[in-house]
């Protein structure tokens, strides 16, 4: 009895110092991802499902969903709606939107992964929106940090990313600001929540929504 009792100690010795190391190196790895200084490319493989929701952030009222699947990678990102072949959106290999529709955008630089925390990032963006108006983004981006974000679609430990976007259109006669602070998922690259904040070129605002990752699934 005593024999056993001790082997028995043992064992609940052993399983107790297991599970107090692995609580040990599981408070490091969050601790060490917190304190990360680098963000590295978003990765895609095809099967992966996202769905997002979109909700004005002043009324509260749902604006529309974001649902799509990986088609197919290539030079391009190719989605599709889930249960259809037919590509609703093209993004390219750093994860920014090239087509959705009718819309087309042209950067005029690749993101120079990975991203530096505290370092800003420029780029100028060509488009042409669904109504065929044309104009140009100056827009940057910095990674401010990272944290634990909880969404509809569970917990993440995301990059923080602040956008500070100033556009003209000829063809609408007008300029504008946005504000975008964007938190990508730091293991896939996957944005799981955005906001998005729109001004006149004097500083009146004009709109503002979020968008939150309810739905996802992967390929991996």
């Amino acid at each position: 009895m005593k024999l056993t009792s001790l082997r028995s100690k043992a064992r609940w010795s052993t399983a107790a110092m297991t599970f107090k190391t692995f609580l040990i190196s599981l408070i490091l790895s969050v601790a060490a991802t917190a304190n990360a200084q680098t963000l590295d490319k978003p990765t895609f493989k095809v099967g992966d499902h996202w769905k997002w929701t979109i909700v004005d952030s002043l009324t509260k009222r749902p604006e529309g969903t974001i649902d799509i699947v990986v088609a197919k990678i290539g030079d391009t990102v190719e989605f599709s709606a889930p249960g259809s072949t037919d590509i609703v959106e093209t993004w390219d290999l750093d994860g920014r939107m090239l087509t959705r529709g009718s819309e087309k955008r042209a950067y005029d630089s690749p993101i120079p992964w990975p991203l530096q925390k505290g370092k800003k990032y420029s780029t100028v963006i060509s488009w042409k929106n669904s109504q065929g108006h044309e104009g140009g983004t100056n827009s940057k981006i910095e990674l401010v940090g990272f944290e634990e974000v909880v969404v509809p679609a569970g917990k993440f430990m995301a990059a923080k990313l602040v956008t500070s976007d100033t556009s003209y259109s000829a063809s609408l006669g007008r300029s504008w600001r946005e504000r975008y602070v964007w938190w990508r998922a730091v293991d896939t690259g996957v944005f799981v929540r955005w906001t998005f904040e729109g001004y006149t070129a004097c500083g009146a605002p004009l709109y503002s929504t979020i968008a939150e990752l309810v739905e996802h699934s992967s390929a991996r």
